[in-house]
């Protein structure tokens, strides 16, 4: 959509004709990269789109969706899992993280039955993420925005309690760097978690804007942003240098807090 921003426009004579239906996509569809003459607002719906949750990777592994029910029956009653099915899930688990979501990864997963070529595929991925930073983003934000994009890692290794700008770059000062954040949160590649200064509603009047982490959306994407050695680790030995930065990442936490609303609402 961004290559042909007046195809947004267009979609209100498609849904007015009624002959079609008409599905678009687009890469960092929020941003705005060229003027749009007229948004068709009432006559689309917007979807944003992740890459898999954890329940969708043991879909695509072939689990019913009966067991994946039964992982969240055991925590709603409090239920311990055998040690069989426990570790079974585990493992599952730990081979989430390490994977990610991305669609194209998991299907090589599932059907090698192996990791062969994937950390390769992720790092092709976040390749393609600088190469849209450097195509879109505009004048000298382009090395700016690269600069917090590269240092996410760096970040999440060290025990500070928030993205600091100012150690990102020799000289660096958070007013240079106005707006970088948001461009990465707005383009869908990142997450930023802001710290809550007292954990009740509504969210959005209890954090500060001013300490926050970076993550990627995408755990797999973490893992091949280190080294092919750090995912070795973590495949063979189970080990990596700063779990937390992994098993505190949204994805399984949006999973299970979804589905807990769904059974409560049930």
């Amino acid at each position: 959509m961004q290559a042909c921003p007046d195809c947004a426009t267009c979609l209100k004579f498609f849904k007015q004709d009624g002959s079609y239906d008409v599905i678009c996509s687009g890469s960092l569809p929020g941003i705005q990269y060229e003027e749009v003459t007229s948004v068709s607002t009432g006559y689309k719906e917007d979807y944003e789109m992740h890459s898999l949750d954890f329940e969708e990777f043991l879909w695509a592994k072939g689990y019913a969706e009966e067991q994946t029910d039964g992982i969240l029956d055991h925590m709603l009653s409090l239920t311990p899992f055998s040690e069989l099915e426990y570790s079974i899930w585990m493992e599952n688990f730990r081979e989430y993280m390490t994977l990610g979501g991305m669609p194209k990864v998991v299907d090589m997963f599932v059907s090698q039955k192996n990791y062969s070529g994937t950390l390769n595929e992720q790092v092709q991925i976040l390749r393609a993420y600088e190469e849209d930073i450097v195509k879109y983003a505009s004048g000298l934000d382009k090395a700016k925005i690269k600069n917090i994009y590269t240092h996410i890692p760096v970040f999440l290794a060290k025990e500070n309690k928030r993205y600091q700008i100012t150690k990102v770059a020799p000289g660096a000062r958070n007013r240079e760097y106005a707006g970088t954040v948001d461009w990465l949160s707005d383009a869908g590649i990142v997450n930023v978690c802001y710290c809550l200064g007292a954990p009740e509603l509504p969210l959005k009047g209890n954090y500060n804007p001013k300490e926050y982490k970076i993550y990627f959306r995408d755990t797999g994407l973490l893992v091949a942003s280190l080294d092919e050695e750090a995912q070795a680790d973590l495949r063979q030995n189970r080990n990596v240098g700063f779990n937390g930065s992994f098993y505190t990442f949204p994805y399984f936490c949006a999973f299970m807090l979804r589905r807990y609303l769904s059974a409560r609402a049930g």
